[in-house]
C-alpha cells in the first residue's frame, strides 16, 4: 500500500508540474499505512480515469481522490466532473481488467460501484487488507 500511494503522489505531482496552480485536485488519506499488501496498480487505474475523463482544472469543478484505511479493508473513492467532449464509460477494456483482476483476488469480497449523476463521475472500491 505505501509503494501505491507513493505512486498516486508522483502522478499527481506530475500533473501539477502540468496546470501548476490550476490543478483543482483534492487528495486526502484517512487511516494509518504501515505494511498493508494490496495487488500492484488496482488503484492507479481510478487515478488515471479521472485525469483522463475528469475536470481537473475547474475551480467550480473540484476532482477528489479520498483513501481511507481501516484495520481490516481500505476504500478508496473518486469523483469528478466530466469532460464535457468525453463519452465515459464504465465498461472499458481497463474497467473490464479491473473486475477481472479484484474478482480472481477476492472473490466476492470486494465492492465496486460506478454512479454518473449530473455529469459528475464516482468510483468507489473497497477491499480487504493484508497486514504484514
Amino acid at each position: 500500500l505505501k509503494n501505491e500511494v507513493r505512486f498516486i503522489n508522483d502522478y499527481i505531482y506530475f500533473y501539477q508540474l502540468r496546470f501548476e496552480d490550476q490543478l483543482n485536485v483534492d487528495f486526502k488519506i484517512t487511516g494509518e499505512i504501515n505494511q498493508q499488501q494490496i495487488p500492484s496498480l488496482i488503484l492507479i487505474h481510478f487515478i488515471e480515469n479521472l485525469f483522463k475523463h475528469g475536470k481537473v482544472n475547474d475551480k467550480k469543478a473540484k476532482a477528489t481522490i479520498l483513501i481511507n484505511v481501516t484495520s481490516n479493508s481500505l476504500e478508496l473513492l473518486t469523483e469528478n466532473a466530466l469532460l464535457s467532449s468525453d463519452n465515459y464509460s464504465t465498461s472499458g477494456i481497463g474497467s473490464q481488467n479491473i473486475e477481472t483482476r479484484l474478482k480472481a483476488i477476492y472473490k466476492q469480497e470486494y465492492l465496486l460501484n460506478y454512479e454518473l449523476k449530473e455529469n459528475r463521475f464516482r468510483a468507489h472500491l473497497k477491499i480487504p487488507l493484508q497486514n504484514d
